[in-house]
Order: structure tokens, then sequence, then C-alpha cells
């Protein structure tokens, strides 16, 4: 165990029978005084830099300081020839349960909360992105006559992350917490959900974050037709991406007439959020090129009208995280050795996406 003393850290094994006297002593603790204080300083770094920490990644913090703590205190072992403490500090580290996660945040005026602000990006698909633009371009009934189930297609983004439906830390004395993670950092990513009435859909589209290409270690699902990747800087849809999207889309809907024998003029009728990329005229033309109509709902009824938000959103969202969980504790002895602890996360998000809209 380890025992904090006021003033001074002395790590005690039980072990040896050795107990402390003092009113000072807190038995048994995750971290000590100065390692807390060390991560409160970290952590309100991250809050003012508008990267809040989640409950997990707090708990991965709290981990990586109680390994460098006992790293430290085995060396002091050693020095000092005490072969059962040199022992005890060296087995392995069990990560903080989430009641000790919690009472550290609490106990230093912090608790957790629901991120509140939206990035520049995602805020362009709020309420009034393309309201001005809904009675410009009225559509009839006739826009549906001659479309199959395997040509009405709908297709929504969704913001994939590793915390992703998780409380964040913020000070005990704001009223909201800050804003999410900055949308350029290395490991946002972004799911084009793509479904039919058929349900024989395309493969996911997913926008990764901070690359400039596609990784190595992702190319086989590209090649294996599992999903297809496109990198930019900030890992959100903006209008070069939603140009390959739409070309993806329309290769996808092209194959799709040539397999089951129809006219390459079928007509596909996609319908999409109101995202202010919608509004690009070369994305546009690639999809009237193709005989291909858009419908977009107004930014106020997507989750009313749209069908991906309206039966599978919540489902998909659900499956993911379960397989997140289950990729991230099949992975924690690596996520804790790896010196590139972001690609790790990157590819257990990634899979889990993948396994999840199989499953939806």
């Amino acid at each position: 165990c380890l025992y904090q003393f006021k003033g001074k850290v002395t790590a005690i094994s039980t072990a040896l029978d050795i107990h402390p006297n003092g009113e000072n002593v807190r038995p048994n603790v995750y971290i000590s005084e100065s390692g807390e204080q060390i991560l409160v300083d970290l952590i309100n770094e991250k809050i003012k830099n508008h990267r809040a920490p989640g409950q997990s990644e707090v708990a991965d913090l709290m981990r990586m300081q109680r390994c460098n703590e006992l790293e430290t205190a085995h060396e002091m072992a050693c020095a000092m020839g005490l072969g059962k403490l040199q022992d005890e500090f060296s087995r392995i580290v069990d990560y903080p349960s989430k009641q000790k996660v919690s009472e550290f945040i609490q106990e230093h005026k912090m608790s957790f909360s629901k991120p509140f602000d939206l990035e520049f990006q995602r805020s362009q698909a709020g309420t009034a992105s393309n309201i001005r633009h809904w009675f410009s371009y009225p559509f009839t009934e006739d826009i549906t006559n001659g479309v199959t189930e395997f040509f009405f297609i709908n297709s929504d983004e969704i913001n994939i992350d590793a915390d992703m439906g998780c409380r964040v830390a913020k000070p005990k004395s704001f009223s909201r917490a800050p804003a999410e993670t900055d949308a350029g950092t290395h490991h946002h990513i972004t799911l084009m959900m793509t479904i039919t009435p058929s349900g024989q859909n395309p493969p996911p589209f997913i926008i990764i974050g901070g690359l400039a290409k596609v990784p190595e270690a992702l190319q086989h699902y590209m090649d294996d037709g599992q999903a297809y990747f496109v990198c930019n800087s900030s890992g959100w849809m903006d209008v070069p991406t939603y140009r390959i999207f739409a070309q993806y889309l329309v290769d996808w809907i092209n194959k799709r007439r040539q397999q089951k024998g129809l006219d390459i003029k079928q007509k596909a009728l996609l319908v999409l959020d109101g995202h202010s990329t919608r509004l690009d005229e070369a994305a546009t033309d690639i999809f009237i090129n193709n005989y291909c109509s858009v419908i977009t709902f107004s930014g106020a009824f997507t989750h009313i009208m749209q069908p991906i938000d309206r039966v599978l959103t919540r489902d998909f969202r659900r499956f993911y995280r379960a397989n997140l969980r289950r990729l991230t504790i099949m992975t924690r002895d690596q996520l804790s050795t790896t010196n590139n602890v972001a690609e790790l996360k990157r590819n257990n998000i990634i899979l889990a996406t993948i396994d999840a809209t199989r499953q939806v």
C-alpha cells in the first residue's frame, strides 16, 4: 500500500507489517498528494484549452501517475535492499474504479458534465444552417416516381469519439462544461452512414482527422470493401470531402445498377440533412450527372424526418460503445506500453465503428 504523510511521501509495505503512526496518514491511497496536484494542474490546463478529459481519460491519467510513483518506489526499494518491499511495487497496476475517479474529481472541486459548446465545423449543420434555402427548391411527390427500395438512400454524419456520450471534467464553479475537444485533434473521426430500405448498404464512409493520408494499417479495410476512408485536417465533413463522398456514392449506385442489369439512368434518390456542404455546386453536379436526385431536410427537422436519426443512431451508438469497450480491454496492456497511443486508440475506434455498422 501507499501511505501519504503531510509534507513527505513514504512508501511502506504492509507485507513487512510496518504501520506508520500519526494523524496525518491517509491509508491505501491510489496516488500521492503531490501526484494528485500534478493531475489537477494537467486537467485544468486541458479544460482551459477546450480539451476537457472524459472519465476514461482521467482514469488513464491516474493510472499513469500511479505507475510512475510505483516505479520510483521500486527503485528506492532496490537501493535499500528491501526484497519484500521491492516485490510489492513490481505488481501490475489496475485501473482506478469509476468511484475512485469520481471521488478524485470531486475532492478537487470539479465534476463531470455533458459538453455544451459546438465547434465551428459542427455548428454548420445547426438549426438555421439552411433554413433560408428551404423554400427555394420545392419538391413534389413526382420526385419519388420510379425510385425502388434499392435506390432510396439516406446518408447522415455521426460523430465518433473515444469518449462519445461521456461526461467531461469541469470546475464546480462553472455552470456548464467547456467546449468539446477541438475538431482538429488527432483522433477525431466522423462516420457518414448510408442506408437503403433493402438493407444492401454501401460500406461506411469514414473521415479521419489530423492525418495527411490513410495509414497502411487501415488500407486492407478499403481493399476488402469493408470501409472507405478519407483524411482531412479536422475529421469533420467539409466541401472537398463532400465532393469525394458524392463520387464515392454514385460509383456505388452505378455498380448496383450494373449488377441488377438496370439502365444507367435508373432513378436514385438521396436524402440528407441541411449541412452547409450540401450547397456545393460541384458535388450537386456529380449527383445530377449520375441521375441521383438529392433532398435536404431543414436543420430543424432532421431528428424528426431522417430515417437514420429516427431509427438507427441510438442502436449504433449502443453497439459502438460496447465494441469500443471490448477492444479497449483487449488492448489495455498495449495502450500502457506503446509509444503511439493515438494510433492504437484510432484503430480501436475505427474497428468498433465498422463492427457497429454491421450490427444495426
